[in-house]
């Protein structure tokens, strides 16, 4: 499937031959070469080979967005360790998928088999700053009361 792929890219309206084989010396200098980007490589270009700084090169080719964070946690307790590693690797997460195991009346249940309740999500997403929250991994004893979970997990999250 790939080499199809490649052909159509290549054969295809938007492709710039020029331009793919700057974005390879490009990556061959920064990945290959552990070149530094005020570093002179060879570049090929329609003219024939000219001589270019790393740092022109990437400043020709890269543009740099802002990145869109997801986080996944499941099968993890609320502990205050936990927590904590939770934050640094997710503070400010715009997507963050967590399991809403149970409800707040199995908070014991949840600390012994690592899982989180409802509420311990929402007020976990609320500690992240999650842009948008999808409560997922619920007990199947909730599978036909999915609106209590929802209902905890909301409250921690929106309303506390």
């Amino acid at each position: 499937m790939r080499p199809t792929f490649f052909a159509r890219l290549v054969n295809g309206p938007m492709f710039d031959p020029v331009v793919f084989v700057h974005i390879l010396n490009l990556k061959s200098a920064l990945l290959f070469d552990c070149s530094r980007m005020d570093d002179m490589i060879e570049v090929s270009s329609k003219t024939g080979i000219i001589i270019e700084s790393v740092d022109d090169l990437f400043n020709k080719l890269v543009i740099i967005t802002k990145g869109y964070k997801i986080a996944y946690i499941t099968d993890i307790r609320a502990s205050d360790e936990n927590l904590q590693r939770i934050s640094a690797l997710a503070e400010d997460v715009d997507m963050l998928f967590i399991e809403a195991y149970y409800l707040a009346e199995r908070e014991r249940q949840a600390y012994e088999k690592a899982h989180l309740t409802a509420a311990q999500a929402g007020m976990i997403a609320r500690m992240l700053r999650a842009k948008k929250v999808v409560p997922m991994h619920i007990s199947p004893r909730y599978h036909d009361r999915t609106d209590k979970i929802m209902g905890e997990f909301d409250a921690a999250w929106l309303y506390s």
